[in-house]
């Protein structure tokens, strides 16, 4: 629990709490309040990203798996730019890249093809 004593924390708190709401109302990835790229470098919060939104253990009503993956890709292409030095940085997305992997075999369903004489005049 954030101390209320360290206003960084706070933040961070904040942040990751406002995106894990947006995420289980299946807000638009694109309209998403992603946290800052200095939050981001912060392997704690990464770490709390995957807690509160991607552990299903800690998810009674997780979103549906389309969702799922659109935040993924969002969250990782985030978090791959905020990465300055990969030693220090990269604390915790491994949990979150394993998840977006496991989403990965099921993207063929996600994705659809209309027949080429559809919308012929």
């Amino acid at each position: 629990m954030a101390s209320t004593t360290d206003p960084v924390a706070a933040e961070t708190t904040w942040q990751v709490e406002l995106l894990r709401r947006q995420y289980l109302q299946l807000i638009d990835p694109n309209e998403l309040a992603i946290p800052s790229i200095e939050s981001l470098r912060l392997p704690g919060l990464q770490a709390r990203i995957y807690d509160s939104m991607f552990n299903e253990a800690n998810l009674p009503f997780p979103p549906p798996d389309r969702h799922k993956y659109r935040v993924l890709k969002k969250l990782v292409a985030a978090i791959e730019q905020a990465i300055v030095d990969p030693e220090e940085d990269v604390g915790f997305p491994y949990s979150i890249s394993l998840v977006l992997g496991d989403l990965l075999p099921r993207t063929n369903s996600f994705s659809f093809t209309l027949p080429q004489n559809m919308y012929k005049d």
